[in-house]
This record gives C-alpha cells, sequence and structure tokens, in this order.
C-alpha cells in the first residue's frame, strides 16, 4: 500500500503533499443491470463498466472488487494473462493495455474490475486488519488504500509534447503546491446532499486540455526559501545565468508538474512564458512568494486537442499559490488580478454553488457534455469546480463525449 505522508526535512519544512489520484484501489459494487448486446454493466461507487454478461455475472452487488481507473497501464504480466489478446498498447517501451472510455450500447464504460480474490496478498491483508482492528474499520482502511505500485499498474501519459523539453535543472520545488482535483466519480453525490456542499459557492472554469506550467518568483528578502529549489548555475559549462531567471527583485522560474527549467532559448516552456508577458508581470503582483500556476496549451500540446493553430501556444492561468501563506489566493482575486494586468485567465463559466449545474453525478456530467466549442473550435474537455474557501474541496468534470472523440 502506498504511503501518502509527507516526509518532513531536517530544518523542520513540511514539503506540500500533493494531490495523488488513486488509480488502482478496492470499490464496492453498487449497482448492475444488463443492456444491449448480451453485456452488463456494473457500477463501482460513481463508476461504470461494462462487459460480457458471462464475465460480469462473477461480481454482486456489495462485493468488493479491485478497480482499475481509466488510464491504467496493465502490463504484460503472468498475472494478467487473461489479457494478453488485448494487450497492444506501447508505454515506455513496455507491452501492455491501456484501460480507456468506451462506448458499449449506448453506456460509457470506464475501467476495469476484477474479482478481490484475484489478488491473494489483498485478501490476505484484509483478513489480518480485520483480526486486528474489526471488518468495519479494516474494510474502511481498506478502501483507502492505493494499490498501483504493488500491483505493477502505471499511469498512462499520453505524449505531451511534440519536441523535446530542454533544460531541466532539477525538481519542482517542494514549497510549490501541485495542483490537481478528483473527478466528480471519485467524490460522488456527497457533494449535491451536504448542507456545506450545497452552499459552497464554486468558481466553475472550462478545463483546458494542456499540461501543468508553474512561473515562481522569490524575493531577495527570502533567500532561506532558495535552499528548497534547485541550484541556480549556468548549464553544459557554456550557457550563462540569464537575465530572466536572476532579476533585481529576486530569482524568476519556470517549472511543469514534475520539473525547473533553465531559459536554455529552446525550452518551450520559456518562449510562452516571454511571449505572454508574465516575465515582467509576475512583479507586479503584490505577494513577495509566489507560483502562478496554470496550463501551458497549444498546437504541440497534448496532441492539439484544442485545435490552436500552428506554433501558437499560450499560458492560461488558474491559481495564485502563496509560498508564505502555504495557500491559494482567493479564486475572485486571481481572476481580478489577471484583468488587471492582462494576463490570460481559464474561461470562467460563473460562480455558484455545484446545484446550479447539476444535482446529481450524472446530471453534471450530463451538463459537460453539452459545453460548446472551445476558443479555436475543439470540443471542450470540461469542468473545473474550484471552492473560494477551500481548493481541497475542488474536483472536476470530465466530458465523456470529449472522450470518445479524443480517445483519450
Amino acid at each position: 500500500m502506498e504511503n501518502t505522508t509527507p516526509a518532513i526535512s531536517s530544518n523542520g519544512v513540511q514539503p506540500i503533499q500533493p494531490y495523488r489520484r488513486k488509480l488502482v484501489g478496492v470499490r464496492r459494487v453498487v449497482a448492475k443491470k444488463k443492456i444491449e448486446g448480451h453485456c452488463t454493466a456494473v457500477t463501482v461507487d460513481n463508476w461504470t463498466v461494462v462487459g460480457f454478461t458471462s464475465q460480469m455475472n462473477r461480481f454482486k452487488i456489495g462485493d468488493l472488487v479491485v478497480f482499475m481507473e481509466i488510464d491504467s497501464f496493465i502490463p504484460r504480466v503472468d498475472r494478467y494473462w487473461e489479457l494478453w489478446s488485448s494487450m497492444n498498447d506501447v508505454f515506455n517501451g513496455e507491452i501492455g493495455l491501456r484501460v480507456k472510455s468506451r462506448e458499449v450500447s449506448g453506456t460509457y464504460s470506464q475501467g476495469m474490475i476484477f474479482p478481490l480474490t484475484d489478488f491473494p496478498e489483498i485478501v490476505l491483508h484484509h483478513q489480518n486488519r480485520i483480526q486486528k482492528i474489526g471488518k468495519d474499520e479494516a474494510t474502511r482502511e481498506l478502501l483507502s488504500f492505493s494499490f498501483a505500485d504493488s500491483l505493477g499498474i502505471k499511469k498512462w501519459e499520453y505524449p505531451t509534447h511534440v519536441r523535446p523539453v530542454t533544460g531541466i535543472i532539477g525538481e519542482l520545488s517542494p514549497l510549490i503546491q501541485k495542483p490537481g482535483n478528483y473527478r466528480i466519480q471519485d467524490i460522488g453525490n456527497s457533494v449535491f446532499n451536504t448542507h456545506a456542499a450545497k452552499n459552497r459557492i464554486y468558481q466553475v472554469t472550462e478545463k483546458l486540455d494542456g499540461v501543468t506550467m508553474h512561473v515562481y518568483k522569490v524575493s531577495n528578502q527570502s533567500p532561506d526559501l532558495l535552499t528548497y529549489f534547485p541550484a541556480l548555475e549556468p548549464i553544459t559549462g557554456s550557457l550563462p545565468i540569464p537575465p530572466t531567471m536572476h532579476t533585481p527583485g529576486g530569482r524568476v522560474g519556470i517549472c511543469n508538474r514534475k520539473h525547473e527549467f533553465f531559459d536554455d532559448g529552446k525550452n518551450i516552456y520559456w518562449e510562452t512564458a516571454k511571449t505572454s508577458g508574465i516575465l515582467d508581470k509576475i512583479h507586479k503582483i503584490p505577494y513577495r512568494n509566489i507560483a502562478i500556476q496554470g496550463e501551458l496549451v497549444g498546437s504541440h500540446i497534448q496532441g492539439n486537442t484544442m485545435q490552436y493553430p500552428e506554433g501558437k501556444h499560450e499560458f492560461v492561468v488558474f491559481g495564485i499559490w502563496d509560498m508564505d501563506a502555504r495557500n491559494y489566493l482567493a479564486t475572485k482575486s486571481v481572476e481580478l488580478l489577471c484583468k488587471t494586468l492582462d494576463i490570460a485567465h481559464v474561461p470562467v463559466l460563473g460562480y455558484g454553488p455545484v446545484t446550479k449545474y447539476g444535482k446529481s453525478v450524472e446530471e453534471i456530467l450530463a451538463y459537460a457534455d453539452k459545453l460548446g466549442p472551445g476558443k479555436y473550435g475543439g470540443v471542450k474537455e470540461g469542468l473545473i469546480f474550484r471552492a473560494n474557501d477551500d481548493w481541497k474541496k475542488g474536483f472536476k468534470v470530465i466530458s465523456n463525449r470529449w472522450l470518445k472523440m479524443t480517445e483519450k
């Protein structure tokens, strides 16, 4: 089982705990029905999986099953030999099966399920915990674990860039929060049913099909923070530190979800930052140490599902992380800052309670499917709901129509 507890560094500063997707976990079957074509749809939590009735008859309502979400990459190993004939995908040089959305007789199937008994090590762990803490508590614990690593399942990563990414100098600083939102299916109808959820105000924005990009500044008045960032020094023995990275006000850096980059004149993140004007505008934001977060989108990103003109890329902001407060600025404040400084911000569809857009998981997914075309004509990917009072209460709604059209 994966441990998601962040370590504490030697000088007492605790790194930010990132959002982590539970790609593989134990779930409970909550519904089951036959559909056309000798198939049966089985629902685990809020995910629906469709298969031949002869296979789905193994599962009963109330059963605990192992569920692998879409984007799971199942390797071609003996444990999964029954899937070998379907394993035609290659990821990082390895043959396997990518789990993805598909439509069967008008029903969207998203994920794969396996009998819990196919994984005796999980069963044994559960039985041992039952003896120690009781069945109810042991089962709650089991449902919280991710089993991706222990079962050899990786997250399928769509090739994000047409051209190689250059200038990597280190990992993303632990002082910068990695953005991320759970899908509405993983949260379930509780977001619609509780009094607090019904009255919580969300900023609702279009979800863009890009890659995460951070533009940060660390003030000269906060030199202690720089120990948590990659050392700033010339690379390859010839490129000096450019003035874009070492400014009179302090250090400026650019990162994606995993790495920080040197401005080597070829990096697509730095190129886009320069054309957007964000490198100057970040100094006009009245906070000492911040990371502006957004999406890098454009013709060379994510297969260009957004249909950008060839060669055009943008940095589109969705949030600002305050490193000193260790929190996000309020969504409305970020929107107003971007408007004042002429910084591109993700399209805002509105503000309001979640029930304004749907009163169940099914209704809100249907709403996402009805979104119109994007800026350049591509189908919109979906919606992001960000709670103004607590970003951890946010979630995303991916359009099934978009998944079908893009095969993602």
